[in-house]
């Protein structure tokens, strides 16, 4: 299927600005068909609006600064093509924990505390992260071995949203 823009801000919830500027940046970018020359029209795909709502909640709830983002909705994204459940970003840089305050924090939950570090994304099923938390920090994927601490970004819930959100519409 293939989305506009207006379709876009409805279903992600994502402001018209945001997404302005987040197509400006090239942190969203339409996978059908780009915006050329003025006036042209972006089409979107149902994983550029899996990003986009990933980048609201993060935005919303983290206050994620634009290259974390970008990082973030890259392994977001490559976990979406592939087909994963989950996405666990540790040493994730900036960003700050928000209170939670609403039922749709659902998909997206916080640590206490992330912290830095190079390799600062991991991603498969839940099954496979419940066993790096359980396994000994020797036998941890390298991108988890300092700590578990981090943001899991849980796309299966987000895909789930967004389809209940198109059958509404």
């Amino acid at each position: 299927m293939e989305f506009g823009f207006s379709n876009v801000i409805e279903l992600s919830g994502a402001t018209r600005s945001q997404l302005i500027h987040w197509t400006d940046k090239q942190l969203i970018t339409a996978s059908i068909q780009e915006a050329t020359g003025r006036g042209g029209w972006r089409k979107f795909n149902e994983v550029d609006i899996l990003l986009v709502m990933a980048a609201v909640e993060l935005t919303r709830r983290f206050s994620f600064p634009l290259r974390p983002l970008k990082a973030a909705l890259a392994a977001v994204n490559e976990a979406a093509t592939a087909q994963c459940q989950v996405v666990f970003l540790s040493g994730v840089p900036s960003a700050q924990p928000r209170r939670r305050t609403d039922s749709r924090d659902a998909a997206i939950e916080p640590s206490p505390s992330p912290v830095s570090g190079r390799n600062w994304e991991w991603m498969g099923s839940y099954l496979e992260l419940a066993a790096q938390f359980q396994a000994t920090p020797e036998k941890r994927d390298p991108a988890l071995r300092p700590n578990l601490t981090g943001i899991v970004v849980d796309v299966q819930s987000l895909r789930a949203e967004l389809e209940s959100r198109l059958k509404r519409r």
